[in-house]
């Protein structure tokens, strides 16, 4: 959508709207180096500016520096950044499930399952599969392994039924059996 391109007076041609949209592009090509170069700046505040810019470009320094900001220092910035993450970034993955199950903090934990369940919704990539599988049955959090499930149910599809069985029959949390439960009879 051109937005503001547009004048009061008509709309703009075909030819018109196309030179538009070229020069749009153009701009956003230009800016992503510098852009994806604030993902290393000092103070987090500012390494999280280009975020919502780079989650739309699919330039590999774009992608670089999206990676850069979901294993950085400050849990913040990454949350910030998983919860930015959709399908367009599932090439990050297999980067993001890595780290899933190690990340210290359990709201982390909880944001990097539900980005995983966005990034690769129903192309079950083995290594986020696996990732989202021992969240859901181990994670010491109820709200981790709910989000681990409800990744894993949008990821794997029917291969999540043994795990969401067992969720339902051992899970000490009641209200994460019973999801469990409702994901479970949906694939049945």
């Amino acid at each position: 959508m051109l937005g503001s391109f547009e004048t009061a007076s008509r709309k703009p041609r075909p030819d018109e709207q196309a030179a538009a949209q070229r020069l749009l592009a153009d701009v956003g090509a230009s800016v992503v180096g510098p852009l994806a170069r604030l993902a290393s700046h000092p103070d987090p505040d500012l390494r999280l500016v280009p975020l919502p810019f780079l989650v739309g470009r699919s330039e590999d320094v774009a992608k670089r520096a999206l990676e850069t900001l979901t294993k950085d220092p400050e849990p913040a910035v990454r949350r910030a950044a998983l919860s930015a993450l959709g399908p367009e970034q599932h090439e990050l993955a297999k980067s993001v499930a890595g780290r899933l199950n190690q990340e210290a903090e359990w709201p982390l934990r909880a944001t990097a399952a539900e980005a995983l369940g966005r990034m690769v919704k129903g192309a079950p990539e083995p290594a986020v599969v696996e990732a989202l599988t021992r969240a859901a049955l181990s994670d010491p959090y109820a709200l981790v392994r709910e989000a681990a499930a409800r990744a894993l149910f949008a990821v794997a599809g029917n291969a999540a039924l043994p795990t969401l069985r067992q969720l339902k029959e051992h899970d000490p949390e009641p209200r994460l059996r019973g999801l469990a439960e409702r994901l479970a009879k949906e694939l049945e």
